[in-house]
């Protein structure tokens, strides 16, 4: 309650602005922290509920950072939900939150490579390729296995 009571000040609203956040999105991104950070702290035996919408939560907040075309706004997204996730998988042993979390990283991506025509289908075919390399080192060896 004090997180969604915080994004309501002029302070704090004043700042989501200055950060292209919505007061609203700010106040579920600070109460989805919390959550997630609590989750964290207690580790297996936080609630899943909780778990799961403290994920949501970052995710809409996430959505807010999509929209502007910002490089340090997209990174700030992508690290945010690479390090809670990881941080939140390792501790409690749920690695769904990523799925929610993920949501504003496949729509960033989404409108990033609307963005830059004929670019992304060098980018796909790097990211084919490094799958391709991927999966031929995880086959087997001959006279590896049974």
């Amino acid at each position: 309650m004090v997180a969604a009571g915080a994004a309501m000040t002029r302070t704090v609203g004043d700042w989501a602005l200055a950060v292209n956040l919505t007061p609203p999105g700010m106040g579920a991104g600070l109460v989805g922290l919390a959550l997630l950070g609590v989750a964290v702290i207690f580790g297996r035996k936080a609630l899943p509920g909780l778990v799961l919408l403290g994920a949501a939560l970052v995710a809409l907040a996430g959505f807010d950072l999509v929209v502007p075309a910002k490089a340090s706004a997209d990174v700030a997204l992508v690290g945010v939900v690479v390090g809670l996730g990881a941080a939140v998988g390792w501790r409690t042993g749920m690695w769904t939150p990523i799925v929610p979390m993920g949501m504003p990283v496949g729509w960033l991506v989404w409108a990033r490579f609307s963005e830059m025509g004929g670019w992304r289908y060098v980018i796909v075919s790097f990211v084919l390729l490094f799958g391709g390399v991927l999966l031929s080192l995880r086959k087997p060896r001959p006279g590896a296995g049974p």
